[in-house]
Parts: C-alpha cells; sequence; structure tokens
C-alpha cells in the first residue's frame, strides 16, 4: 500500500493509521471475493465505484455540509491522485 497517501487520508480523517488500513484491506479482500463470484474485476470495480459514489454522496450531503460542487471536486481529485500512485508502486502485481 502507498503508505504516504494512507498516512495523509487516515490523518486527515482523525482515523489510527492501523484502523484505515484495515478498511482498506478488508474492501480489497471484498473485492477479490467479490471478483470470484462475478467472474468480472471490471464488473467488481465498477460496483465498489457506484457504493463508493452513494458513500460519498451521504456523507457529503449529511455530514460535511460542503458545498457540492467542491466536495465532489476534492474527491475525484484525490481519488486521481491514489489511483496514479498505486499504478506507479512497482509492487503491485
Amino acid at each position: 500500500m502507498e503508505h504516504k497517501l494512507a498516512e495523509e487520508a487516515a490523518a486527515e480523517s482523525g482515523v489510527d493509521l492501523h484502523k484505515f488500513v484495515r478498511v482498506v484491506d478488508d474492501l480489497i479482500q471484498l473485492a477479490n471475493q467479490s471478483n470470484l463470484d462475478l467472474k468480472s474485476a471490471t464488473g467488481v470495480n465498477l460496483a465498489l465505484l457506484y457504493g463508493l459514489s452513494r458513500y460519498g454522496a451521504f456523507v457529503g450531503r449529511t455530514r460535511t455540509g460542503a458545498d457540492r460542487d467542491a466536495y465532489i471536486k476534492s474527491l475525484t481529485d484525490r481519488y486521481e491522485a491514489m489511483l496514479k500512485a498505486q499504478f506507479a508502486d512497482p509492487a503491485l502485481k
């Protein structure tokens, strides 16, 4: 895992890093298990994105009080940075 980005995200959210990483690992395990059922990595990826968008909209609307467009831009910018970092990780196979 790209620990710098994980550390930053955990710190920003006020969550213990080990608990944060455990949630990440749980999501990856769920994705891997779901891939066995769906037999489509793309389908699992899109299902996760859809679920995260639902949860993100809920959090943005009910917990942050943030401007909708600014909140969406913030999340999409962060996702892009995280995705690029994961692609650059030589340990990812």
